[in-house]
C-alpha cells in the first residue's frame, strides 16, 4: 500500500515540478531573445538583407549542418518548435525560413544598404 502511495506522490510531484520548471525555462529563453537585443534588432530590420548563420540539427541521430543562407528579412515571430514545451524565434526571409536559438539569433548579420550619391 505504501509503495502505491509513493508512486502516486512521485508522479504528482513530477507533474508539479514540470509545471513550474517549464514556464521558468521559457521565461529565461524569452528574456535571452529580447534582452540581448537580438529579437528587437531583427524586427527593426524587416525588409533588409540578412545573413543567417550556419545551423546544425539532428535528424534520426545524424547531425545535419546547413550552410549560412541569405535573403531579405520578411517576418520575425515566435513559434513552438519540435522540442516539448519550448519555442524559438522564427525568421522568414526570401530564401526560406528557420527557427533560431538565442545564440544564433544574435549571430544574424544585417546587411547595410548601399547608399548612392545624393542629388
Amino acid at each position: 500500500m505504501k509503495t502505491e502511495m509513493k508512486k502516486k506522490l512521485n508522479w504528482k510531484l513530477s507533474i508539479v515540478i514540470f509545471a513550474i520548471a517549464l514556464p521558468m525555462i521559457s521565461l529565461v529563453k524569452y528574456s535571452m531573445y529580447e534582452f540581448s537585443g537580438a529579437a528587437p534588432h531583427l524586427r527593426n530590420s524587416i525588409g533588409r538583407g540578412v545573413i543567417i548563420p550556419q545551423q546544425k540539427c539532428t535528424v534520426n541521430w545524424k547531425t545535419i549542418t546547413f550552410d549560412p543562407d541569405e535573403g531579405t528579412l520578411e517576418k520575425v515571430s515566435y513559434r513552438w518548435n519540435t522540442k516539448i514545451g519550448f519555442f524559438d524565434l522564427y525568421v522568414k526571409y526570401s530564401g526560406g525560413g528557420t527557427g533560431l536559438s538565442p545564440l544564433n539569433a544574435m549571430k544574424v548579420r544585417i546587411m547595410e544598404t548601399e547608399s548612392g550619391p545624393r542629388e
